[in-house]
Formats: structure tokens, C-alpha cells, sequence
């Protein structure tokens, strides 16, 4: 039996509770070795690629960060 790839796609609700423990969860599932890809917009990408810490290197390098555009310049 030929096993698919399994890619994982996370868009935390943009509170800053819900962009940490989104971003701790896509870290755990990719130092298990799964594609993840974390979107959100930029200015929160950078919160909670900042507040990170004690957490693997190589897990935060694994996962994939992708800006939201925001139609409108609308903030969230």
C-alpha cells in the first residue's frame, strides 16, 4: 500500500493566545516530520515568530510561514 503525503495547513484566529499555541502545535507536528505551513498576516507572523522560546530550532525552521494578504489593508 503506497502511503499519500500528509501536508498540514494552520491559520490561527488572530488573538495572540490562538497565534502562540497554533504556532506550538505546527512546531510539534513538524519536528515529527510533516509539511507544515502556518498563514497569517505578516504583522502577526512576526508576533509570534518572536515570542517563541524553548522551543526546537530546527521545528520553528521546519515550518512553512506564509503572509496573508488582507483585502483592503483591513486589520484583524
Amino acid at each position: 500500500m503506497e502511503s499519500a503525503a500528509v501536508a498540514v495547513v494552520t491559520v490561527p484566529f488572530p488573538a495572540q493566545g490562538h497565534l502562540n499555541q497554533l504556532l506550538h502545535l505546527s512546531m510539534l507536528l513538524a519536528s515529527r516530520g510533516l509539511a507544515v505551513h502556518y498563514a497569517a498576516p505578516e504583522p502577526h507572523l512576526r508576533e509570534a515568530r518572536a515570542r517563541v522560546h524553548g522551543r526546537d530550532a530546527g521545528a520553528l525552521i521546519a515550518v512553512r510561514f506564509h503572509a496573508l494578504n488582507i483585502p483592503g489593508g483591513a486589520q484583524i
